[in-house]
């Protein structure tokens, strides 16, 4: 598969530089999709994995796997990186898009114009969205970067959070996210390795 974000986000200033394909990678696996995607950097210091796969109420197959730094809960994390598959979905992609922001908006309040695309196509899109406080715990708040990735009826997601204090929504500077650790996670998605399983 062929990304396109590697000279775009590199335009843009949001990129190091060039990637280099990560050692170690999280797979995961579905009935049709096999996605192989570069570990963040905290995983070299330990990292605590949850996984789950199967079929949604909706009755489509479902596989997610996520990781967060050793010592760390699931319940009080400080960072989390995930990749989930889901297969057989009957949206178009800006539809798909419009239930990813629909988490948001129910939690934070976040209001539309804070969805920032960094690129997007018929079929994937990148884009950062930041939560400036959650509604039911107003200290605190996170910013993630999402690479949604469509092919045929099955969606990819790719995404990394972010979170501690609350934060002004238009002050960068206040976010749980630096700027390098956002590039390290745009830095690796043209590394981003999707096969479709033959049937």
């Amino acid at each position: 598969m062929k990304h396109i974000f590697t000279g775009v986000l590199a335009g843009l200033g949001l990129l190091v530089s060039g990637g280099v394909l990560a050692q170690d990678a999280q797979v995961s696996e579905s009935p049709s999709l096999s996605v192989a995607v570069p570990v963040p950097p905290f995983v070299a210091d330990g990292a605590t994995p949850y996984s789950q796969s199967g079929v949604s109420p909706q009755g489509n197959p479902t596989v997610i796997n996520e990781l967060i730094p050793g010592g760390e809960s699931f319940e009080a994390w400080t960072t989390l990186f995930a990749t989930m598959i889901e297969e057989n979905l009957p949206y178009t992609l800006d539809e798909y898009l419009s239930i990813q922001y629909g988490v948001y908006r129910n939690a934070c309040g976040t209001p539309p114009d804070a969805m920032y695309f960094l690129e997007k196509t018929d079929s994937e899109a990148l884009y950062l969205i930041p939560c400036p406080k959650y509604n039911d715990n107003p200290t605190k708040g996170e910013v993630a970067v999402f690479f949604i990735y469509k092919t045929g009826d099955d969606f990819i997601k790719v995404y990394r959070h972010w979170r501690g204090d609350a934060f002004p929504l238009g002050d960068a500077a206040g976010w749980p996210a630096t700027r390098a650790e956002i590039d390290s996670f745009l830095r690796e998605v043209p590394n981003i390795k999707i096969t479709r399983k033959t049937p």
